[in-house]
């Protein structure tokens, strides 16, 4: 949702080649300003077993959308499931793509 005063250069659009449900991209155009890529996504929980099926499939859809997409800044919100501070395979996978995607996290909550 976004106030009814913004105004944008074009309509944003939802992008719709994503294969899994965990993932939405969604691009905003204003008239004076930068395209935004906004992601959203609500991550797997970490059950501690290495099992990163599921994890992995949601960060390749985020990397696709970062890779594929015209935009000129992105911002990425979302349940990552995850603490930054934890040591697990889960948390440590989360945080080697998102040092290989060049982003950084600002907020973590358990």
């Amino acid at each position: 949702m976004w106030k009814k005063s913004l105004i944008f250069q074009e309509e944003p659009s939802k992008l719709n080649k994503l294969q899994s449900d965990r993932v939405m991209g969604m691009t905003f155009s204003f008239p004076l300003g930068p395209k935004m890529l906004i992601i959203n996504s609500y991550f797997p929980v970490d059950k501690r077993n290495n099992d990163d099926e599921e994890l992995l499939k949601t960060l390749n859809e985020i990397t696709w959308l970062l890779d594929n997409t015209n935009y000129d800044h992105a911002c990425f919100c979302g349940d990552l499931n995850m603490s930054f501070d934890r040591q697990t395979h889960f948390s440590q996978t989360i945080r080697e793509r998102f040092q290989i995607l060049n982003m950084r996290h600002s907020v973590s909550y358990t």
